[in-house]
């Protein structure tokens, strides 16, 4: 009775650690199978963190150029460049336009611009902008012989002032809001916001 008592016993022991085993065999490959899963997960989410950027990007440009109108928009930049002054706004979804003045009158020397030198982007702190292409007064205000104020939806106005740089008065200096592929989205006569500057002798 004792060997068949130490037989059953050896054997449901050794059962029982077989299914110990196979419980552990399991959870091993449950665990594998997850950390798979995790990796693969891991991966195909960074996947997508790098697209959303782009197709966000591109929805807004569809959007932008159905409504003609972008928002939320802040002043990323503040710079002369060879043409004059330069104003560049941004918003989160990548879309970028800049409002630069451009002179069509004829003849005389200097530049007619929108004179940015004392200003800063932290002007701007703050305030957020919106363009509608075809109606830029709305965001832009004109001060006759002096400048423009621009704007925002929300604080104060930013008051930017313009110059003629050449003394002489054509039918059409204007102010153009580009986008970021350089193509014209809005315009608006500036003409009669120049102050005149004065020749240095």
């Amino acid at each position: 009775m004792e060997k068949n008592e130490k037989a059953n016993t050896a054997k449901n022991v050794y059962e029982v650690l077989l299914r110990r085993k196979e419980e552990l065999n399991n959870i091993i490959e449950r665990h594998r199978t997850l950390d798979r899963e995790y990796s693969i997960a891991t991966k195909a989410t960074q996947q997508i963190d790098n697209i959303l950027p782009l197709v966000k990007f591109q929805v807004s440009i569809s959007e932008m150029n159905k409504s003609r109108v972008v928002s939320n928009l802040y002043v990323h930049d503040v710079y002369s460049d060879d043409d004059g002054g330069v104003i560049e706004f941004k918003n989160d979804n990548g879309v970028i336009l800049t409002l630069e003045s451009v002179e069509t009158s004829a003849g005389g020397i200097g530049t007619d611009e929108i004179d940015v030198s004392d200003l800063d982007v932290s002007d701007f702190d703050g305030l957020s902008f919106t363009f509608k292409f075809d109606d830029l007064g709305a965001t832009i205000e004109k001060v006759k012989d002096s400048g423009i104020r621009i704007k925002p939806d929300n604080g104060h106005p930013v008051f930017i002032p313009c110059r003629n740089g050449n003394g002489l008065y054509g039918d059409n200096t204007i102010l153009v809001l580009r986008d970021q592929f350089g193509y014209g989205r809005g315009e608006l006569d500036i003409t009669e916001c120049l102050a005149e500057v004065e020749e240095e002798e």
